[in-house]
């Protein structure tokens, strides 16, 4: 019995260091976004960022 639980935690946290994983690169990818349109166009970036602030 003990040794189910403890693979049971084993797995759930297999599974959770891969959907830190999976966020931590679509985070990536979303701040390699962010600095290419700022390097390319910060008036679009103060553009979203004001409609961002608007909905919160």
């Amino acid at each position: 019995m003990d040794n189910q639980v403890l693979q049971a935690i084993y797995e759930m946290q297999k599974e959770m260091k891969e959907d830190f994983k999976s966020v931590n690169e679509r985070l990536d990818t979303i701040n390699k976004t962010l600095t290419r349109i700022e390097e390319n166009d910060p008036e679009k970036v103060i553009s979203m960022l004001k409609l961002i602030n608007k909905k919160h």
